[in-house]
């Protein structure tokens, strides 16, 4: 592990720290740091400063409501600061979710934390090969479901302009890399983080997928001036490669359905992709040339939102543009980690303001 952390995340782990010792110590267990901060692969300024809350005891699901808002409301201070809430990503986990409750790659990667404050609950349990397997297959199916929904839901976002094109290789760069990642863990690699992904599969899996996509994802990621007009169509094809490899059967994406999720049979992980003719990108075209539609606004319109916070709108409550978030409750906004009741409200209120100047 290395010790090199840039400042940022060393003063954002301090304060924070500081901040659930203080106002938090009645709720919350422990802290525990994984991820590229602990597998020291850490890229300054991309790479997320990954946090678990482990919550104490609790006797009611009223009372795990209360915590869980409470914790959230003190977040949000932290979701709102622009060089904070690019880098933090805290996963809340109930005492009584241990050990079943949290999958299996969690698990792993819990395992091998760093305590930040009191105890490790994951470090001594053993972590079966299969269920390993069955949870990082599901780690790639999300992915892949969730950047085909983006491709449809903003099928009617003008990406012309330059930081919708950027926004667009935020979701596919994260599908591309996490999907790496899923299939890494089925192929029962150890040690790694997302970082890592690229090299190791350049390395040891180039004869079943294309090393080059996740190769390119991760230099402009890093940066690099590469196409990102194509990062798109990429993502939907290598995230259908990858899931085509973990389940042994040759999926064109064409029949690739997202409608029917990961099924189980007997013991046995089964690909339950249905055999209906989807195309995905005959309906991204459809939509796209559709002249009763109207072109909807891109969420990075709205002020003090950034991506990952437009990522968790998607993904939470399916928020895709400006048109969607105007019609929204801001109490269904707040019910997000890092989002407080006030933050929602300004959000919405722009979101209508916007449309009302169209």
């Amino acid at each position: 592990m290395s010790s090199q952390k840039p400042i940022e995340y060393t003063m954002l782990i301090k304060k924070l720290k500081k901040t659930v010792e203080k106002e938090l110590a009645d709720s919350v267990n422990g802290i525990i740091l994984y991820g590229s901060m602990v597998e020291g692969t850490i890229i300054g300024g991309e790479s997320d400063c990954d946090l678990a809350f482990i919550l104490k005891p609790l006797n009611s699901a009223d009372e795990s409501k209360q915590i869980i808002s409470k914790i959230q409301k003190t977040l949000a201070e932290y979701m709102m600061d622009p060089i904070f809430s690019t880098l933090l990503d805290v996963t809340i986990i109930p005492y009584e979710a241990i050990p079943d409750g949290v999958n299996a790659v969690m698990r792993s990667l819990l395992k091998k934390g760093e305590v930040l404050m009191g105890k490790n609950p994951f470090e001594d349990l053993e972590i079966n090969e299969e269920e390993l397997k069955k949870d990082a297959f599901k780690m790639a199916l999300n992915y892949y479901q969730n950047i085909s929904r983006y491709a449809l839901d903003t099928a009617l976002v003008d990406f012309q302009e330059e930081e919708m094109i950027f926004e667009q290789a935020f979701m596919a760069i994260d599908a591309i890399l996490g999907c790496s990642q899923a299939f890494l863990f089925y192929q029962g690699e150890e040690g790694f983080s997302k970082n890592d992904a690229p090299d190791i599969i350049e390395a040891k899996y180039s004869d079943v997928l294309n090393p080059l996509i996740p190769r390119e994802a991760q230099a402009i990621r890093l940066g690099s001036s590469g196409d990102r007009s194509q990062l798109l169509d990429l993502a939907l094809n290598y995230c259908a490669q990858v899931i085509s490899v973990m389940s042994g059967k040759n999926i064109k994406l064409e029949n690739f359905s997202v409608s029917r999720p990961y099924a189980e049979n007997n013991g046995t992980m089964i690909n339950s992709v249905s055999q209906e003719t989807v195309e995905t990108k005959k309906k991204i075209a459809k939509r796209s040339s559709s002249k009763t539609n109207k072109k909807k606004i891109p969420l990075t319109k709205i002020k003090s939102m950034g991506p990952k916070t437009r990522k968790l709108l998607r993904e939470e409550i399916g928020i895709n543009s400006v048109n969607e978030l105007a019609e929204k409750d801001p109490a269904e906004l707040a019910k997000i980690k890092g989002i407080s009741m006030k933050r929602a409200q300004e959000w919405i209120e722009q979101a209508k303001q916007l449309l009302n100047g169209q």
